[in-house]
């Protein structure tokens, strides 16, 4: 959930004010992925660097690198960060809080959204929403609080909050991917899948978020072609999405398909990410694991269960039980279970036990 939970508290406060974006919607919103949730410092480098933002965006981008720069450890940069977004936008809501929260010290820079510790992110959820009650934010302060109950693994009150949230403000900017997300999380893709598949058909134009979640809980129950499919009609929808493109081609693989010429085309591709760039070499045999975990420490703190994965999804592929146990296991073992290669981690696990 926290991949969804760091893109939607900033995400949120950017498409309730749709006109702030200044530049590209796909292109923005990957990047802020990529920082966020992802918690990938160089992406948030870029970030804040990117041309043409307005300053409402920018401001936004700041206090994303805050929030990473906060976990990692580096308070006071994050302090700089959430000046330099106040500056740009003295009414932005989510920086001011984070300000006063970083000032306090009693969260640790922990806001709702991001924060290490559950317990302490649902204090500043619950400041959140006693703050936004009775506003048309009040919604998306449940959502948010939503996801921190969901990665204390509190489903049945993440999925109340949700149903709260419904009621306020049905129809939202991503509510229906938060549920996804929370279902998702719990454990339950059957009832997930059934609710992706409903909230695909009923957008009114194809979105690669929801097309990418429809992906990734059709592979998690058996269906490895319709995952390529919603993958492929994910990256269709917006050529930015690199990690539909990618998980299309590697399940490919799977179904003993050719995927390198797509693989060769994202290795190209002038978005993909250090580390990215090393597991696409690793796919493709002109480069090692050791250089895909090499890029893994120079990354965010996801960035070891996404290269185990990897290494271990690449090993069992080649028939390689031991390597890829040993590997899957590590993936595993991060304790990152708000990612998806977590969860296809697990799920090559068990079939490895089989």
């Amino acid at each position: 959930m926290k991949w969804l939970a760091g893109a939607l508290g900033l995400l949120g406060l950017l498409f309730a004010a749709e006109h702030a974006l200044a530049q590209d919607d796909a292109t923005i919103k990957g990047a802020f992925i990529m920082c966020g949730p992802q918690r990938v410092l160089i992406a948030c480098d870029d970030l804040v660097k990117m041309p043409d933002l307005n300053k409402v965006v920018r401001s936004n981008a700041y206090a994303t690198r805050a929030g990473v720069l906060a976990q990692l450890g580096r308070l006071d940069d994050a302090k700089h960060d959430i000046d330099e977004a106040l500056r740009l936008d003295p009414n932005n809501k989510t920086a001011v809080l984070f300000k006063t929260m970083l000032l306090g010290g009693g969260l640790d820079g922990a806001t709702c959204e991001q924060g290490a510790d559950p317990a302490t992110r649902l204090k500043a959820c619950d400041a959140e929403l006693a703050r936004d009650r009775g506003t048309p934010a009040e919604a998306f302060a449940l959502d948010h609080r939503a996801a921190t109950l969901a990665d204390a693994g509190r489903y049945s009150e993440a999925l109340a909050d949700l149903d709260r949230a419904d009621r306020l403000r049905p129809g939202r900017i991503d509510g229906d991917l938060m549920r996804i997300a929370v279902l998702t999380s719990s454990g339950d893709y059957a009832a997930a899948l059934t609710k992706a598949k409903a909230a695909v058909a009923d957008s009114i134009v194809e979105d690669d978020n929801l097309l990418g979640a429809e992906g990734e809980l059709l592979y998690l129950t058996g269906d490895r072609e319709g995952a390529v499919k919603a993958y492929d009609a994910a990256y269709k929808s917006n050529e930015k999405a690199l990690m539909a493109k990618f998980w299309s081609a590697i399940i490919r693989l799977e179904l003993h398909q050719s995927a390198a010429t797509d693989l060769q085309a994202l290795l190209d591709h002038p978005m993909m990410s250090p580390l990215g760039a090393a597991i696409i070499r690793m796919r493709l045999k002109t480069g090692g694991q050791d250089a895909v975990l090499k890029e893994a420490q120079l990354s965010g703190p996801t960035a070891p269960c996404i290269a185990y994965f990897n290494i271990g999804h690449d090993a069992w592929l080649r028939g390689d039980s031991k390597a890829a146990h040993a590997a899957l296991q590590q993936a595993v073992d991060t304790g990152h279970t708000e990612l998806r290669e977590y969860r296809a981690a697990k799920l090559l696990l068990a079939k490895l036990k089989t």
